[in-house]
């Protein structure tokens, strides 16, 4: 009688709307940004002039505009990659999946936000290139959709920062969070006994057998006596002077021999 093993069930793998599910707000927040940021690439970022020149004075302009995508090189490209860098942190959290980063999710969210809006300054900078011919001249201009792209990216980093101060480290779903430093519970002062320490000898007061002897009392009649502990070599001399001198006698002046005598 043979006994056969049941095969292994697949693993589970959670869907998109699972992996939304077990995000937190803040994660949810950078997954809008990210979101928020893709639609303003398809947003107008140049605008194109063309002048033609079908004769002598006639020349004829005609104007359009481009998204962010149509001008497609590695800026664009660049910008892509990070999006979907983020995207995929994002889903691997909300997934469940066990990887450690050296880095909190929030600072690497913060960082992707910082290189796209280098990237688009970049590009307000240096913007595609029109073609021209001997009849036709294409000027590119900046249009509205490159601004609030810029602003999207600062909302991403935005959500970046806020996932960065009180999000976890590392965070798993499923998994306890970080454990809150205990508390000291409020004692009151005077309940509180002190004792030796572990390695400290305990030593006990015992009373002298001897009585005191008294102080010294001076003679019925006599008046007391201070003692004033002598100066010691290192103390600088002090001098007491009164509060007030008092003056020498005035000494009578001479007066001088009458000569009409």
């Amino acid at each position: 009688m043979s006994s056969t093993t049941a095969p292994a069930p697949p693993p589970h793998r959670p869907g998109l709307r699972a992996a939304w599910g077990a995000l937190d707000h803040r994660q949810r927040r950078v997954v809008a940004a990210v979101a928020l940021v893709l639609v303003t690439l398809a947003l107008p970022w140049y605008s194109e002039e063309s002048v033609t020149q079908r004769g002598p004075g006639s020349i004829v302009r005609t104007g359009s505009s481009l998204s962010g995508l149509a001008g497609m090189s590695f800026i664009e490209a660049g910008l892509l990659v990070v999006l979907a860098g983020v995207l995929a942190l994002m889903w691997g959290r909300g997934a469940g999946r066990r990887f450690v980063l050296p880095y909190p999710d929030g600072t690497l969210v913060c960082a992707a936000g910082t290189w796209m809006g280098l990237l688009i300054v970049y590009r307000l900078f240096a913007r595609p290139h029109g073609e021209s011919s001997a009849q036709e001249h294409t000027l590119i201009g900046l249009n509205w959709g490159i601004f609030v792209s810029l602003l999207a990216v600062g909302v991403l980093f935005a959500a970046g920062f806020d996932l960065r101060r009180h999000g976890p480290r590392n965070p798993v779903p499923g998994e306890p969070g970080p454990v809150p430093p205990e508390r000291y519970p409020d004692v009151d002062p005077a309940t509180i006994v002190v004792g030796p320490r572990p390695d400290e000898q305990p030593t006990a007061v015992v009373p002298s057998s001897s009585p005191s002897p008294p102080p010294p009392t001076s003679p019925p009649g006599e008046q007391p006596t201070t003692v004033v502990p002598a100066p010691r070599p290192d103390d600088e001399p002090t001098h007491e002077w009164p509060s007030r001198m008092p003056r020498p006698p005035r000494t009578p002046r001479p007066q001088p021999p009458d000569e009409r005598r």
